[in-house]
């Protein structure tokens, strides 16, 4: 497994075979369904996160996201922005909740 880039890359993008999505301890609070969802959105928009690393796989690339509290606000503002992302993502309240929680980490 090599790591070949970090940072959203248009190229590597559109050869991505596989995705991975890393919760770090401090936001695990969210609910796993909330979480699947967010994980779906962070994946369809990879140019917003933060952490994004492209690991090189035989087929192509592995897209490794690992998610802040700044990809989450980014996903708030393009909900209340209008942005569509299906009836699944978690209520704009409930994230603007979640992420008005001080940071368990600092």
């Amino acid at each position: 497994m090599v790591m070949t880039k970090v940072g959203y890359d248009p190229y590597r993008d559109a050869l991505v075979v596989e995705e991975e999505t890393i919760w770090p301890e401090n936001l695990l609070e969210l609910d796993e369904k909330n979480r699947q969802v967010l994980e779906r959105v962070l994946h369809s928009h990879p140019e917003m996160v933060e952490n994004l690393e492209y690991v090189k796989l035989p087929t192509g690339f592995c897209r490794r996201i690992t998610v802040t509290r700044e990809d989450l606000s980014h996903v708030l503002k393009l909900a209340e922005n209008g942005e569509e992302f299906g009836a699944d993502l978690p209520a704009a309240a409930t994230l603007r909740n979640f992420l008005d929680k001080p940071d368990s980490s600092s």
